[in-house]
């Protein structure tokens, strides 16, 4: 019973976050090898990378936003400091 149990909760609730290659995230996203799940990795229009995850304004965010902007802009650094790029 406990078997049934573990094996129903880690491939409902635990599969969707976990990931072993880039192909099965969404685009902009990649595989953590050490995480083993999703996370985003995106580089600015000019090629640097984004600080993701990045605080703005209080709030995390864990890819690109158009928070206050017409287009999509990330953080260069860990909490924001006035430094940002269009994604």
């Amino acid at each position: 019973m406990i078997s049934f149990a573990l094996s129903n909760y880690m491939e409902n609730i635990l599969r969707p976050y976990l990931c072993n290659r880039d192909s099965e995230c969404g685009s902009g996203l990649y595989c953590s090898p050490l995480e083993m799940k999703c996370v985003c990795r995106r580089r600015t229009t000019s090629g640097k990378y984004c600080a993701i995850p990045f605080q703005y304004n209080g709030v995390t965010y864990n890819c690109c936003s158009s928070v206050k902007h017409h287009r999509l802009w990330c953080s260069l650094d860990p909490i924001y400091a006035s430094r940002w790029e269009n994604c």
